[in-house]
């Protein structure tokens, strides 16, 4: 019998129905159909290109003597492609390495791998198997998601292959691009043994999913035909526009007790699953995760240029590598502003970057700040501080800077507690504006309120990886401060420090001596408070 056909939506409810079962779990097998979209052309086009090299390379008789021998059909190249890319290549095979790099070389996952990078690390079916050799789904996992893969890329890795494993696995069978990737006749005619043995073992837990693979390589597609039924069976799906599959690829499913799926394409049967599982979309996570490692750099950057103060060799690097950047973004100008010697000096480079960017908020605030705290200009500060906010009302950064200035400078609590308020509904967790509000509640007797802020910070950053060890003294002193002002509290505040000292990397003597290296203000506090923190570690 030929197997069944369902429609896409009949499987999206079976992916998504578990009735009752909780070891149910689906893995995915990707061909090159999967990758068309992200600019990667598929075997069969590779393969036509290849023949009209090869006719361009080769005596018309020789290369028809060829044909019939390699028993090649010019009307399906994809049938032939191993045999194809042998003979494209067999003066020097490093130059088919080098081809199929160049064309999977900067190119970017299609949104139909965004969804499934949700999947594979939100659901228990994290399993990629493929002869792909691109490194599409190992890029959308490190582009949309924080978590990392386990890449399989060579037999020699097929050991650490495990159906019962909570990160994602992508499993190449032909290698990775960059591994001597398997594409001649002799290499991809069987799998190898160490891939075979550990595939039947997650065959036996997880139901495949195929899209995108027409089944020309004897090495996977042989092992499928081998294998025992596999027990929640097998869903092949095809692009509608080719039609159903007939021969090798219909007896397999048969074999499997499969069904067939009909789809437009890869990205389009993605986003029906991604909708089907609630997925929300991702463009956001791109810009949240690229904005925080561009963050991360910054900052990096600017904490070894205020320690070195351009005075020594590292210092003078960092200013030529800023200086050469061809963007005079807002940080150009920070950074130049940043390494003058004098007030006046540095206030120039301000307005110079004023007025190149009139419109960033970050230049425009980080002006006011030199105003406020160097140039003690109380009223033109507090001109800039505005300017910055008409920009962009929701930087939190310069909310909190402002609200520090009502607070500081104008002794106006009511208005500067408004914007820390305003300042961590942008950005609940920044740390300098969690740990100023709540030295602002103190000076107000407002403890409560403070302890409710702070717990409520603490128990998320004990749940997430901290950027730098400098931020965690914040929390260690505003603790400290609970402490020893407010002695009934302590066994309060005892249970929740005793839960952030666990987390790695929670060692106070190292914070200290960053908050001495680098000047921090509270440094002499901090040292008071050295007692309590070594017990309590």
């Amino acid at each position: 019998m030929t197997p069944r056909t369902i429609a896409s939506k009949t499987f999206l409810h079976h992916f998504c129905d578990r009735n009752g079962q909780s070891e149910k779990r689906f893995c995915f097998i990707l061909g090159a159909g999967a990758s068309r979209a992200s600019g990667i052309p598929t075997g069969a086009e590779l393969a036509r290109r290849w023949i009209g090299e090869l006719e361009e390379r080769y005596p018309g008789e020789e290369l028809e003597q060829w044909y019939a021998e390699a028993k090649i059909d010019k009307n399906d190249p994809a049938s032939g492609y191993s045999a194809i890319y042998d003979k494209r290549f067999e003066l020097d095979e490093r130059d088919g390495y080098a081809f199929l790099e160049e064309q999977m070389d900067e190119k970017e996952p299609s949104c139909g791998y965004a969804i499934l990078s949700w999947i594979l690390t939100n659901t228990v079916h994290n399993i990629v198997i493929t002869p792909n050799f691109d490194s599409l789904n190992e890029d959308a996992l490190f582009i949309y998601t924080k978590k990392k893969p386990l890449v399989v890329g060579h037999e020699l890795l097929a050991p650490f292959i495990k159906p019962n494993m909570t990160r994602p696995l992508i499993v190449k069978i032909h290698r990775d691009i960059l591994l001597s990737p398997k594409s001649s006749q002799g290499q991809i005619g069987k799998m190898a043994d160490g891939f075979s043995k550990s595939l039947q073992t997650v065959f036996k837990h997880c139901t495949p999913v195929v899209i995108g693979y027409g089944g020309n390589d004897g090495s996977l597609m042989g092992f499928l035909e081998q294998i025992d039924p596999i027990p929640g069976g097998m869903f092949w799906c095809y692009r509608e526009t080719d039609g159903k599959p007939t021969g090798t690829i219909a007896n397999l499913v048969e074999k499997h007790r499969g069904h067939f799926v009909a789809v437009k394409s890869f990205d389009d049967f993605m986003i029906q699953i991604g909708d089907q599982l609630k997925v929300p979309r991702q463009d956001g996570e791109v810009i949240e995760l690229a904005n925080k490692r561009a963050e991360t750099y910054r900052s990096q950057i600017d904490i070894i240029t205020k320690a070195e103060n351009g005075d020594d060799e590292t210092g003078k690097a960092l200013s030529n590598i800023i200086e050469r950047s061809k963007k005079k973004d807002w940080w150009y100008f920070e950074n130049l502003a940043t390494k003058q010697k004098g007030i006046e000096e540095r206030e120039a480079v301000y307005k110079e970057g004023i007025e190149h960017i009139p419109d960033s908020p970050e230049l425009l605030g980080n002006y006011a700040l030199f105003l406020d705290v160097v140039k003690k200009d109380i009223k033109k500060a507090e001109e800039y501080y505005e300017r910055a906010l008409k920009v962009d009302p929701n930087d939190a950064t310069n909310l909190g800077n402002y609200a520090q200035f009502l607070w500081n400078e104008k002794k106006d609590m009511e208005k500067a507690e408004e914007y820390y308020q305003y300042a961590l509904k942008f950005d609940p967790y920044d740390s300098k504006n969690l740990y100023d509000y709540v030295l602002l509640l103190l000076d107000q007797d407002k403890f409560d309120q403070a302890l409710s802020v702070l717990t409520d910070a603490f128990d998320y950053l004990n749940k997430n990886e901290h950027e730098t060890k400098l931020e965690l003294e914040l929390w260690f002193y505003a603790y400290a401060v609970f402490y020893k002002e407010y002695p009934e509290s302590r066994e309060e505040i005892e249970e929740i420090l005793n839960k952030g000292v666990r987390s790695p990397g929670w060692n106070f003597n190292g914070i200290l001596e960053i908050a001495k290296k680098h000047g921090h203000p509270d440094f002499e506090k901090l040292c008071e408070f050295e007692w309590l923190i070594t017990e309590k570690s």
